[in-house]
């Protein structure tokens, strides 16, 4: 049986991947700071005849992170695949930016990004000496285009997917698959946190984006953007002449 980290994983994106990686024989640990929810997940996934632990795990102590998991792979024999979802996002991922405390700044990137790395690093080595593993980030499509509102936010998860793109180059020819994913709007509580804030266009339920991401590991793709709309727009939004661009994305930035 291949075994799966998934961090973020006491609701959401990660809750919804989680059950379906066990319900295709996967034995997975749900990592978040949540125990009761986790336990609670995790009862349930077993009865269905899954397989699930829990991990309280806090990305936002990356040092305690890394011991964690690396000592998690040790103790189990190796994890197989690792998805990083954990991150902040909702209203304080959307604060505009002359409103934005110091406090919103730092930890948004500390945990986009240091939290997310440090949830990848403890396993590289040890993939490495088993020569496989399979590598998952859930970044954003706002890596893709600057959006008013989200600087803070979308740096981290563009800084994590440059860390991600370099690791696929260094790593895939050694054994290790690394994958990108760039979601648009989920229908998570973080996207309820955001209802009357900004515009939320193409909006994905959770359970079909879980669904893109699994399809993403089997295949072990690259990266995935979801709604493929929403890379798209975001795409063509970045490559226009700043004079067009930035008076589109102020406007539909809310």
């Amino acid at each position: 049986m291949r075994r799966a980290l998934v961090t973020g994983a006491s609701s959401g994106i990660g809750l919804h991947l989680a059950r379906r990686l066990a319900a295709r024989g996967l034995e997975v640990w749900l990592a978040a700071r949540r125990k009761e929810l986790l336990d609670v997940e995790v009862a349930a996934i077993n009865a269905a005849g899954g397989k699930a632990h829990a991990l309280v795990l806090d990305i936002s102590d990356p040092d305690r992170v890394v011991e964690t998991l690396g000592r998690l792979d040790d103790e189990v024999g190796g994890i197989d695949l690792v998805v990083a979802n954990a991150g902040l996002a909702g209203a304080r991922g959307a604060i505009p930016l002359p409103k934005c405390e110091w406090a919103d700044v730092r930890d948004l990137l500390h945990v986009n990004l240091i939290g997310s790395a440090a949830t990848i690093h403890p396993f590289i080595s040890r993939m490495l000496k088993r020569g496989h593993g399979h590598l998952v980030g859930v970044s954003s499509v706002s890596a893709d285009c600057p959006i008013a509102r989200a600087a803070p936010y979308g740096a981290g998860k563009a800084g994590l997917t440059f860390y991600l793109e370099a690791a696929d180059i260094e790593l895939r020819a050694l054994g290790i698959d690394v994958t990108i994913i760039h979601p648009g709007f989920v229908k998570t509580a973080a996207t309820d946190e955001l209802q009357g804030m900004a515009p939320m266009p193409f909006m994905v339920p959770v359970e079909k984006m879980a669904a893109v991401i699994d399809r993403a590991i089997i295949k072990r793709r690259r990266l995935v953007r979801h709604p493929w709309i929403m890379g798209f727009v975001a795409r063509l939004t970045a490559w226009l002449p700043r004079f067009l661009m930035a008076p589109i994305i102020r406007k539909t930035s809310g």
